[in-house]
């Protein structure tokens, strides 16, 4: 866990659960992530003012954290001439994968790269999809490409299609994700692996303590 997911309640939602601070999400996928964290967003209803998503222009994590870098100064020169009420953003997450080589130097130096950026990374080892499916069931098992994983989730989720997962029944399933994904950590930290993994809950935790109480979701209650 780094520095930044261990400190952002630090900065997090004021007193009263309000949406206190601006965000900018850079997804490395297109498609799915862009849609998971869109519609995530609509459900605890925060604003596409303070909470941007936004497809990365990079072709690999380290241009995408470029790309998440370009697009935080360009909204800070925009607060700044006072055009439109939007204010610069207070935290940046880049979404993407592990898979393949990305496990070495590639991987590395994005997260040196946001690192010194002060920009949270949002990995899931082999993809986004291990996360998805941590919302049916938990599991261990380390798949060799994001294929196999995406297979795989397509054997548990109904009505799944690649690029096309049914959303409104896994975002009803988020609190299990978040546990299993808390469950895997602990586990991980106990054997000393890393794979499979993914740090998308901390992302779905900073946006839950975002928005009011009332809109909040029961993440320690798994339906």
């Amino acid at each position: 866990m780094s520095q930044f997911h261990r400190s952002y309640k630090k900065r997090g939602s004021a007193k009263g659960g309000r949406e206190s601070r601006a965000v900018l999400i850079v997804t490395e996928g297109s498609v799915t992530e862009l849609v998971y964290f869109t519609r995530l967003r609509q459900l605890l209803r925060l604003s596409r003012d303070l909470v941007e998503v936004a497809p990365g222009r990079g072709t690999d994590p380290e241009n995408l954290v470029k790309d998440a870098v370009r697009r935080r100064e360009a909204r800070k020169r925009e607060a700044r001439k006072r055009t439109s009420d939007r204010v610069p953003f207070d935290e940046v997450w880049c979404v993407f994968d592990a898979e393949g080589g990305r496990r070495g130097q590639e991987l590395k130096a994005a997260r040196d790269l946001a690192r010194g950026e002060k920009i949270h990374t949002v990995i899931s080892r082999p993809c986004f999809e291990f996360w998805l499916l941590l919302h049916i069931q938990y599991s261990s098992s380390d798949f060799p490409d994001c294929d196999a994983a995406a297979a795989f989730l397509a054997q548990k989720l109904p009505g799944y299609r690649k690029n096309a997962p049914p959303m409104d029944l896994l975002l009803g399933l988020i609190p299990c994700a978040v546990q299993n994904a808390t469950k895997l950590r602990s586990d991980h930290e106990r054997t000393g692996s890393i794979s499979p993994g993914t740090d998308v809950d901390f992302l779905v935790r900073a946006l839950n303590d975002m928005t009011r109480p009332e809109n909040q979701l029961a993440l320690d209650s798994c339906p």
